[in-house]
């Protein structure tokens, strides 16, 4: 894998990853990007989540509920590694980790995201793998819910 990927365990019903690309994909590829990802799901104890997906710039949120969680574990690498095949990733962090699953922890260069305006909760130190990165004093950016993301999303669903 050619991105650092930081996974745990938490006790939601949600996943929810930030994905940092390696450039700013387009709206095609961002469609792309979510029939890719989301197509993937039924196979492995997952469902779409009524969420939208965020954007803002090289940044992206994706909501997954899962329904069997060690089916979902197993193969979500694989999920990461086919989306980074239509834009280049340079990291995901699982945002709601409780536990670090993985035996990985956030270091310095763990690139911090933005303050995200919409749907999610505030309190970025409640994840292990942000409880280092605190995104104090970061301005709050206005995202962006692709209506053709939404769109394809609905299609998949």
């Amino acid at each position: 894998m050619g991105f650092l990927f930081l996974f745990g365990d938490c006790d939601d019903r949600m996943y929810v990853f930030e994905v940092r690309f390696a450039r700013t994909p387009s709206a095609d590829e961002r469609v792309q990007i979510v029939e890719t990802f989301e197509r993937s799901l039924s196979d492995a104890g997952a469902r779409q989540s009524a969420k939208p997906w965020l954007w803002f710039e090289t940044w992206a949120v994706i909501p997954v509920e899962y329904e069997d969680r060690s089916w979902f574990r197993d193969g979500i690498h694989g999920r990461f590694e086919a989306i980074a095949a239509v834009v280049p990733v340079e990291q995901v962090v699982h945002l709601n980790a409780q536990e670090d699953g993985d035996g990985l922890a956030a270091s310095a260069h763990v690139a911090v995201g933005p303050k995200w305006d919409q749907w999610m909760w505030t309190d970025y130190s409640r994840g292990v793998f942000t409880r280092q990165a605190p995104r104090k004093g970061v301005p709050k950016i206005e995202s962006l819910v692709d209506a053709a993301v939404e769109a394809a999303r609905g299609a998949l669903g």
